[in-house]
């Protein structure tokens, strides 16, 4: 549904009061289906405690760095342009547009698993993972590539009750799968890495299924659409790659001065503060949508409830952020296994930083849709070099609680210069609270 305006005595005019209503409609149901997607690992969280070692949860978290690293490089990260592609869909063959991606995603699947067979060496000295775990994780990287396509079309198309489906049944897969191999199979890490594995390469190939329904599969090769959708991802890969290494760095250089079971014991604090950022990306996966349409319509009005919403969504996150570094301590008390316990000295400044995140997302999306996503680069020249120096600087000095605190720096300058560069691509009236009316 679109919001009309008009101009009366020079002034913008808003009719209806429902402007935000679709949003919160829609948010309401992606955060409730998002957080119900999370619940299953996080309650998987005290299964693994009581059937790991402080080790074993470290190599497990090993994994899952090592994932989160591929996962920009594996598809080039154009799962984005078909997003901001799809409202041009009037100008465009989305169906060509979208077979096109998944050729990318092909080609850099299979370079990349090259790539990892000459580096193996080095890659197993990093994370103690041997090649063909590393193998695997490029696989299952393949699979979430088309696991995020589908929740972006049912996401693009405001079909939420579709998108919570298809997220749920996959995290209850892997809880299920888990579950029997970690615990009925003894099979520790090793159990909990396949079993996330085998969920998302089963629902990469749901995934084929589903785009091929909605006749999105067109084989017929276009340079042009290639050419387009590489010029908008690859400027993300280092974007989305160095917010990856921010986020798994930490763990890296834990792992790697202070030793793996303090890595362990970290990724629990860093799980824990995880519900702020599930929130805090489900409401951004409405938000989205919603937000293009707006801007299309090009009404100061509008912006000026957008920029109103922004700062109080900034005022929020940060709330929030405190009361689970304030609540955390009683939780992970209660819910894990009691070698696990100082992971909540972990929680504030983690939560704090991904409260600097979400406030950097809401900046990022004015970049996207300008299509100026090179400047995401500029940002993280700066930021991810300096995250690795100040984790390197803080460990050592403080211990492993010295992550959480270059986590939350790197997130907050993040956020700061990504809002100036915002502002140069997209004019918001950001200062307009300040005016007298």
């Amino acid at each position: 549904m679109i919001t009309y305006f008009y101009i009366k005595d020079n002034k913008d005019i808003y009719v209806g009061d429902t402007l935000f209503k679709k949003l919160f409609q829609s948010a309401t149901i992606y955060v409730s289906s998002t957080i119900l997607n999370a619940a299953v690992p996080f309650f998987l969280i005290p299964i693994y405690t009581r059937n790991m070692s402080t080790e074993d949860y470290g190599l497990f978290s090993m994994f899952q760095m090592v994932l989160l690293i591929f996962g920009p490089v594996v598809g080039l990260s154009i799962h984005g342009a078909v997003t901001r592609q799809y409202f041009e869909r009037d100008k465009i063959d989305f169906a060509k547009y979208v077979t096109n991606t998944l050729l990318v995603l092909l080609s850099s699947t299979v370079i990349i698993s090259v790539l990892n067979s000459v580096f193996s060496n080095i890659i197993f000295n990093l994370t103690d993972l041997n090649w063909r775990w590393i193998q695997l994780a490029i696989l299952v990287a393949a699979s979430q590539f088309l696991f995020q396509v589908v929740l972006v079309l049912f996401q693009v198309q405001h079909q939420p009750y579709k998108y919570g489906a298809f997220l749920i049944s996959q995290s209850m897969l892997n809880g299920i799968l888990s579950i029997v191999l970690v615990v009925n199979f003894n099979m520790g890490w090793q159990g909990a890495v396949l079993g996330l594995s085998i969920s998302y390469i089963l629902y990469g190939f749901i995934g084929i299924f589903i785009i091929k329904s909605q006749k999105l599969l067109k084989f017929q090769y276009s340079y042009s659409y290639i050419k387009h959708a590489i010029k908008f991802g690859v400027p993300l890969i280092p974007v989305v790659l160095g917010m990856a290494l921010i986020n798994v760095s930490d763990r890296l250089f834990i792992k790697n001065i202070v030793g793996i079971e303090a890595a362990g014991i970290y990724t629990i604090g860093y799980q824990i503060s995880m519900i702020l950022m599930i929130v805090i990306n489900s409401f951004n996966k409405a938000w989205v949508p919603w937000f293009f349409e707006r801007l299309k319509l090009d009404q100061l009005i509008v912006r000026k409830r957008i920029v109103k919403f922004t700062y109080f969504y900034f005022i929020i996150v940060i709330v929030a952020a405190v009361v689970l570094g304030i609540l955390s301590p009683y939780i992970i008390s209660f819910y894990v296994a009691e070698e696990f316990h100082d992971a909540s000295k972990f929680v504030l400044w983690i939560s704090i930083g991904y409260a600097f995140n979400g406030m950097y997302k809401m900046m990022t999306n004015y970049v996207h849709y300008a299509q100026k996503t090179h400047l995401n680069f500029g940002v993280m020249i700066i930021v991810v070099p300096l995250n690795l120096i100040l984790n390197n600087l803080f460990i050592t000095h403080f211990g492993a609680i010295g992550a959480s605190y270059a986590s939350a720096l790197s997130f907050l300058l993040a956020f700061v210069l990504m809002w100036v560069l915002s502002s140069k691509v997209y004019s918001m009236p950001w200062f307009s609270l300040l005016k007298k009316r």
